[in-house]
């Protein structure tokens, strides 16, 4: 009699089971398609977390707080000056600074081929400075400078949808502003910075005067990431040190804390996700198994026959179930690895791929093939050599 606790029978049963499975290959599919489902579910699931977590902290610190917004009490239109400006932009974190005023009131935008008909925008004047700062997404044409801006040159940067609902225009045509004749020097689709500026006509704060003479510049600052608040703090002091109590000024709040908790929480649902399709996959493992043996009665009662112990009719259903595991386990986490690489690459994102992540589905695969086989091993080592004999 054999005893199942040496080496030797494991090593017996294994030899066994690779017979067994190189013999029905089509049995061993079968088997193996719950480890192959498991472990590719849950590489990919781990796979496509990682590499969503990366997207998630790429996104949100390209959107940590880098704008400080200052403005004044005072009604006077011209209460920063140009000594101001340099003052601030001296300060440590600060990368670009400038002026912006934008209408309240909509104003008439039309072209030289009609006249009558037009687009009615808000009008924002705003210094080169500030248009570093904003960033505008230029799509067609380039933004004006600081030549534009020293000599009151009118010129515009119209948004593209505006742009595309005018007639006749394209960057160096004439458009008309209030009757007010300007050239377009480009078309832009969004900003980086100073959402309140989106989709109005950019003109330099020179040649803005007729609209927004009397009204208060807002002051726009960028700044180094991690820096806005401190910015915030500084600003009164560096644009009105007389007054600093008149102005206002402050930043973004930084999201650091709620990305963290986004990725906790998808870390959290994938891992759970992950765990059940790695117990589904040992169930079907064990259901197939336990499906298959009625159908081996004969083959396992012959070997009882043969001289075979229970136990080693045991181990050897457990050896094909770990194998069938491992080898679905090896398949299906490089179909999780090839769907991850597919999808990020598909979606724009750079692949985090996380191999430890595929490496412990194959052994998780293994373990859940053995422990599904647990059970048709117990159904095999009942089988006596009579009902052999009876088939």
């Amino acid at each position: 009699m054999s005893d199942y606790r040496r080496p030797s029978a494991w090593l017996v049963a294994a030899a066994e089971a690779m017979l067994s499975i190189l013999g029905n290959p089509g049995r061993a599919f079968v088997v193996s398609l719950g480890a192959v489902l498991g472990a590719g579910l849950f590489t990919a699931t781990l796979g496509l977390t990682g590499t969503a977590r990366s997207e998630v902290r790429a996104d949100f610190d390209a959107f940590r707080a880098t704008e400080v917004v200052a403005s004044s009490e005072s009604s006077d239109p011209a209460w920063v000056s140009p000594e101001d400006l340099a003052r601030i932009r001296r300060l440590g974190g600060v990368v670009s600074a400038g002026l912006v005023r934008t209408t309240d009131e909509r104003v008439e935008l039309s072209t030289v081929l009609d006249r009558r008909s037009g687009v009615r925008l808000r009008v924002s004047g705003v210094t080169p400075g500030a248009l570093d700062v904003i960033e505008p997404r230029v799509v067609e044409g380039r933004t004006y400078d600081q030549i534009h801006e020293n000599l009151a040159v009118p010129v515009a940067l119209v948004p593209e949808a505006a742009y595309r609902e005018l007639t006749g225009v394209r960057p160096g045509s004439q458009i008309f502003l209030d009757g007010e004749a300007f050239v377009v020097i480009g078309v832009y689709d969004g900003v980086a910075r100073g959402l309140g500026v989106l989709g109005t006509v950019l003109v330099p704060m020179s040649a803005s005067e007729r609209w927004l003479a009397d009204v208060p510049a807002e002051v726009l600052v960028e700044v180094a990431p991690g820096a806005a608040e401190t910015i915030a703090a500084q600003l009164p002091v560096g644009l009105r040190p007389d007054a600093p109590g008149l102005v206002s000024a402050s930043a973004l709040l930084d999201p650091d804390a709620f990305r963290l908790r986004i990725e906790e929480n998808v870390v959290r649902m994938s891992v759970a996700a992950s765990i059940a399709a790695l117990t589904v996959g040992a169930l079907i493992i064990g259901i197939a198994t336990g499906s298959s043996i009625a159908t081996r009665v004969a083959e396992f009662g012959l070997r009882r026959a043969l001289g075979a112990t229970p136990g080693d009719l045991g181990l050897q259903v457990l050896a094909e179930t770990a194998l069938l595991g491992t080898f679905g386990g090896a398949v299906g986490a490089s179909i999780g690895l090839i769907v991850t690489v597919g999808v990020a690459l598909a979606s724009g994102w750079t692949p985090a791929l996380d191999v430890t992540a595929a490496a412990a589905s194959v052994g998780f695969s293994a373990l859940g093939g053995l422990i599904g086989g647990v059970v048709p091993a117990r159904r095999a080592m009942g089988i006596e050599p009579a009902e052999a004999l009876r088939r």
